[in-house]
């Protein structure tokens, strides 16, 4: 449940493998919900940061989250956004639906 760059490995065949479980979360009955607050606030899905004993998230939608910005940052060189708040005018965008905008901010702070 940290999927970011830091924890990617490659074997000796160039296959991903995942590290660091010190983050992992603790499932929840049968299910897979869960209400830790694990891994980096930069890689983090909103439902995590919003998480409580009663406000339980899907780790494997968290997963995918942290999958997509890990993908993007490898890519670009740099994250999409510091964190997956409305505060972050990055996210906002993502939050809006608002994708064209959100690929214009980032090619115009692009120094490549």
């Amino acid at each position: 449940m940290d999927i970011k760059p830091d924890n990617l490995l490659l074997d000796k065949d160039l296959n991903i493998k995942i590290s660091d479980f010190g983050l992992c979360g603790i499932q929840q009955k049968d299910e897979q919900l869960f209400s830790d607050k694990v891994g980096t606030d930069a890689y983090q899905a909103p439902e995590v940061r919003a998480a409580s004993k009663s406000n339980l998230y899907c780790g494997k939608k968290a997963d995918v989250f942290s999958l997509g910005v890990t993908l993007f940052a490898m890519l670009k060189g740099y994250p999409p956004f510091s964190r997956a708040t409305a505060s972050d005018p990055f996210f906002k965008k993502i939050e809006e639906g608002d994708w064209e905008s959100f690929f214009k901010l980032h090619f115009l702070t692009d120094k490549n």
